[in-house]
């Protein structure tokens, strides 16, 4: 004999009351980025393993991006793939308006920043810039200015701002973006 859910299920699929579940693609938001380069040398700038393109000195780049992968600079040896990591400090964005530096353990060549674009520090903490040069890297034994690891887990939102190195912005991701800054 059948059981009597397989009876039930073949009774509700002939009837066309059985739902069927379809499954939705993951919607990444679109989030405005600007690419700053303060450096005294062109550079190469990516996000994930998607090379945007060569920002000359004193120059800027505009792009409109998801929240995956990282952005960071600069080539390998061969002067055409992607940088070692050992040597990178990377930014990134998630959704509800988080961000953050990630540090390697290395000697690094250029610093980078990222902060909300045309939004200052506000009393509590929220939209301050995050990440860290060269020197400042190397120095930050506490981890508060950039992650030695991605973080693969963010906090809910509340009304303070979450523990260094993570920063959020509310609003960030909606309003203008981020302004991500080489050799700050």
């Amino acid at each position: 004999m059948f059981p009597k859910i397989f009876l039930t299920s073949l009774v509700l699929a002939s009837t066309g009351l059985l739902a069927q579940a379809t499954p939705t693609a993951r919607q990444d938001p679109s989030i405005a980025v600007k690419l700053v380069n303060n450096c005294a040398f062109s550079t190469p700038v990516w996000h994930g393993s998607d090379l945007l393109g060569t920002v000359q000195p004193q120059g800027t780049l505009d792009t409109t991006t998801d929240t995956r992968g990282f952005f960071y600079q600069g080539v390998a040896s061969d002067g055409v793939s992607q940088p070692d990591f050992s040597k990178t400090i990377r930014v990134g964005v998630t959704g509800y308006d988080y961000y953050f530096a990630v540090k390697a353990e290395g000697d690094y060549t250029v610093g980078v920043s990222i902060a909300p674009t045309n939004r200052s520090e506000d009393a509590q903490g929220f939209c301050a810039t995050a990440g860290c040069d060269a020197a400042t890297c190397k120095a930050d034994a506490t981890n508060n200015l950039a992650y030695t690891y991605p973080p693969t887990r963010y906090p809910n939102p509340t009304s303070a701002p979450p523990s260094r190195p993570l920063f959020r912005c509310p609003g960030a991701n909606d309003a203008e973006g981020y302004t991500i800054t080489f050799c700050p």
